[in-house]
Formats: C-alpha cells, structure tokens, sequence
C-alpha cells in the first residue's frame, strides 16, 4: 500500500514538472502601418476641428502660437531618445493585463466601461461644453480646465492661433519608443514603472488610469462625437442633453464592444477612422493652399504684433498645445502585439508625430485665410465655419468626418485601455 502511494505520488511529481509554465501571450497582429495608425488616430480626435483657439487666445498673436505648436510636437518625439541605464532588453509578457485570461480580460472591461458611462453623465452636467473643447484639456493626466481668459485681439492679427506643441512631443515619444524596445511589455506606463520602481507606483497608477484617466478621456471623445452627430438634427437650437448622453453611451458600448471581440477588428475599425479623418484634414490642408495661391495673406500680415510673453500666457500656451498631441504613448500600451517592436515602435512615432505636427500647422494655417483671430475666437467649430465659407454647399461633410475623427480617437483609447 505503502508503495503504490509512493509510486504515484513521484508519478505526480514527474508530471508537474513535465508541465511547461503557461502564460498569456498576445498575439503578434500589428504591422508598421496600423502602428502609425494608432498613432494619428488617437492624437488627432476633436481638437484640430473644434478648437485651435485656445492657444491664439493666451498668445495673442499667430506667429508666437505656430512656434509654440511646432516645439510641443518637438518635445514629445525627442524623449524617447535618453535610454535608461537600468534595464537590459526584456521581450517577457506580463504587462498590465498581459497575464489575465479571458475572464479576467472581461474583469478589466467592466468597470472601464462603468467608469465611462459614469463620465458621460458627469462631464456634460459639470462642463461648458464649446468652452472646455476650445480651451483644451489634458485629459491624458484626467485634469480638467474650462477655458481661460482671452485677451483683446485685432482683427487684423490672424496670425494668433498657430499651433506648434511639436517640439514638447517628440522627447517624449522618443524617450517611450526607447523605453518600448527595451521593456517589450504592453500597458505602457505600467511595466516601465513597475521595472524602474517597484509594484506600488506601477499599482496606484495602473488602477488610477483603470479608473479615472483611461474613462474620463473616453467619455468626454465620445461625448464630442455625439454632440457632432445629433447636430444636423437640431439646426439652430443645441440637441437636448439626454440625446447627447445616450449617444454617447451607445458609442461606448459598441467601441467597446468591437475592441472585446477582437483585436484585429479593433485595428481595421482604427485604420478605417485613421483614413477617414485624414481625408478632411487634406482636404481642408489644400482648401487652403489654394486660398493662399490666390493672394489671401491678409490675415498674416504682422505676425508677431500683440504677441503676450508672461509666464503664465506661455506656461498655459503650451498646456494647450500639449493637449491637442496628448495619445503619442498609446502604441507602447500595445508592444507586445506589434510585429517587430524594436523597429516599427520608433518608426511609428518617429513618422506619427511629425505628421500630426504638420497636418495641426498646415489646418490653422487654412483656417486663417479665411477667418482673422476675431472670428476664429467667436466660433464654436471652427473646421465648421471653415466648411461654411469654403466648401459650402458641401460643407456638411465636415461635421460628419469630425465625427469619423473623434470617433476613430475613442477607438484609439479603447483599444490601448484594456492593456
């Protein structure tokens, strides 16, 4: 008796070592093209349309604003450059929900989901809606600001709304695309922390982004998507809250959706808004190149006359600029599903974000032939404006790519989020 207990206790023994430790791999599905997608798409939602104001109206001038843009975008790319001396190449899984199974996956989506639809109903009662997108907010960080004070402005002054956050981008993604090929873990900020501090930092901010970061971006992307899409049907008087609000809550549901039933859906749903969103871009980029061939440069005439350079005009400049560009880290959120990581990360942020830069400066270019500051700063959608003057009667294809765009920008949240 004593000896067949023996025997199939080594048995079992034998057998538990035989065992290869299982984990949780992602799958390997996304190419160069779909990581610069996630790129663009996500940077690139409703502010580029909706409020290039805000830095026009703490800069006070337009050549100022276009250098402040193009040094954001700078910034953000060059980060990713400064190696950290403390970690050597790692290529193991584990990142933030890297080892949970599928029903632990379907954990971490309820309550992000719960979250957004809770800020849905927050976001619309407590926000000025035309104010806080114009004025921009750091929704990557949660913080949210109405819109500031706008100083007085001449008409004449168009130049006052360049955008030009490029430099303040790229040493951040540059120091996040360093960061990706030598800690090839997906959930961003997670691993990085977890590696460079320990568990407690990488929790506090793995249930703070679960929470209140990932959510409230969310809600407010798909609260602007709703306001453009329910637009045409109220012409002349703002659509009731309650349409708002269950727009943007079906837009949640189905985003979430489609990114829970598979990754490679998720990616084709974010290439498709990408290519969407750059059609308007381009067609509002060469609207106004052909505005300009045809002499109208009087809006940029004295670039740089009541140009405001307080601490406070330049510090809150750049917080603007450096919002419209907040989702440059969103790729690194997902290394562990890029195909050859060590190439194609910083590839896709090296050609990401200098095309966002260029699109932003280009657009606010196009808008100023045809608006000066003063009416720039008087509307409530600028691209929509633009589209009145210049593509009427086809103007009404601008809401509707808006809503492609910030709706691809959602996708583009939800889509990192649950890593």
């Amino acid at each position: 008796m004593e000896e067949t207990t023996l025997r199939k206790r080594r048995e079992d023994e034998k057998s538990i070592q035989s065992i290869e430790h299982k984990t949780t791999n992602l799958q390997k599905e996304l190419g160069l093209f779909s990581g610069i997608c996630i790129i663009v798409g996500t940077i690139i939602g409703s502010g580029i349309f909706i409020s290039p104001k805000s830095v026009l109206s703490n800069m006070e001038a337009v050549g100022p604003c276009l250098i402040v843009w193009a040094a954001c975008g700078i910034l953000a790319t060059l980060g990713n450059k400064d190696a950290p001396p403390w970690r050597t190449p790692s290529v193991e899984c584990g990142a933030a929900v890297g080892a949970l199974s599928v029903p632990g996956l379907a954990a971490a989506w309820i309550p992000f989901n719960a979250c957004a639809q809770i800020g849905v109903n927050w976001a619309s009662q407590n926000v000025q809606w035309p104010e806080f997108r114009m004025r921009g907010t750091v929704m990557g960080s949660g913080s949210m600001s109405p819109t500031g004070e706008r100083g007085s402005l001449d008409q004449g002054d168009a130049s006052r709304g360049a955008r030009g956050p490029l430099p303040l981008c790229i040493p951040g993604a540059l120091c996040f695309a360093e960061l990706g090929t030598m800690i090839t873990k997906s959930g961003g900020e997670y691993p990085y922390l977890m590696e460079a501090f320990g568990p407690i930092p990488a929790y506090l901010f793995s249930w703070t982004s679960l929470f209140v970061i990932k959510p409230s971006s969310f809600a407010i992307i798909c609260l602007s998507f709703s306001e453009y899409v329910s637009a045409p049907f109220y012409s002349g008087c703002n659509p009731p809250q309650v349409v708002i609000k269950l727009l943007a809550a079906a837009a949640i549901l189905l985003i979430t959706t489609v990114n829970a039933l598979s990754v490679r859906l998720g990616s084709y749903v974010q290439n498709v808004f990408t290519a969407a969103k750059m059609v308007i871009v381009v067609v509002i980029i060469i609207s106004g190149i052909v505005l300009l061939a045809q002499g109208n440069t009087r809006n940029f005439e004295n670039s740089f006359e009541g140009t405001k350079l307080s601490l406070g005009a330049i510090g809150l400049a750049f917080y603007n600029g450096l919002w419209a560009y907040d989702g440059w880290n969103q790729l690194n959120y997902i290394t562990e599903e890029l195909r050859n990581p060590f190439r194609n990360l910083p590839l896709a942020i090296i050609i990401g974000i200098p095309l966002v830069t260029g699109c932003y400066i280009l657009m606010n270019v196009s808008y100023f032939t045809v608006m000066t500051a003063t009416e720039l700063l008087q509307s409530q959608a600028v691209a929509v404006t633009f589209g009145d003057r210049v593509l009427y009667p086809a103007s009404w294809v601008v809401p509707l790519f808006v809503a492609f765009s910030t709706l691809g920008a959602a996708n583009g949240t939800c889509f990192t989020a649950g890593r």
